[in-house]
């Protein structure tokens, strides 16, 4: 396994946003920034701190393999996340050269109408188990006795 270390320079970082959002299925940007670029070497690195392992350069969970894409601009170290999932969800951090620490939380949610879809598969799979849980029958009594009128 090789490990690419991104040689960087770095004066000081951008505080982004905090907590993020994104959904289900969908992707996201986790901002990493630095204001000035030096020419001291860094490297950048990636972490997902829920479980104290590395996603960038590599990622010690295999959960994100062909899904994260370091972006490469100038003082721009951002992580793109694609087909996020449930399990996405937590804090992450980007380090840069160590001592440089951006701390992102990312809440992942499903989109309101996948829910409603789901609610709804379930009221239908609930309808399916009550027709089928009851019988009825239909007997028709005479109660005439005195024969044809």
């Amino acid at each position: 396994m090789s490990v690419f270390l991104l040689s960087l320079v770095c004066k000081d970082v951008v505080n982004p946003p905090t907590v993020l959002s994104g959904y289900v299925g969908g992707s996201v940007l986790l901002p990493c920034y630095c204001t000035e670029l030096l020419a001291e070497p860094k490297t950048v690195r990636w972490s997902f701190i829920e479980e104290s392992n590395f996603i960038y350069p590599t990622d010690q969970t295999n959960r994100y393999t062909d899904r994260i894409k370091l972006v490469i601009a100038p003082g721009n170290f951002s992580l793109f996340i694609s087909g996020l999932t449930k399990e996405d969800g937590g804090q992450y951090r980007c380090s840069i050269s160590s001592h440089h620490l951006i701390d992102v939380k990312l809440q992942v949610t499903e989109r309101e109408r996948e829910r409603e879809r789901e609610r709804e598969r379930k009221k239908r799979a609930e309808r399916r188990v009550s027709s089928h849980s009851w019988c009825c029958s239909l007997t028709h009594t005479n109660t005439n006795t005195s024969g044809p009128v």
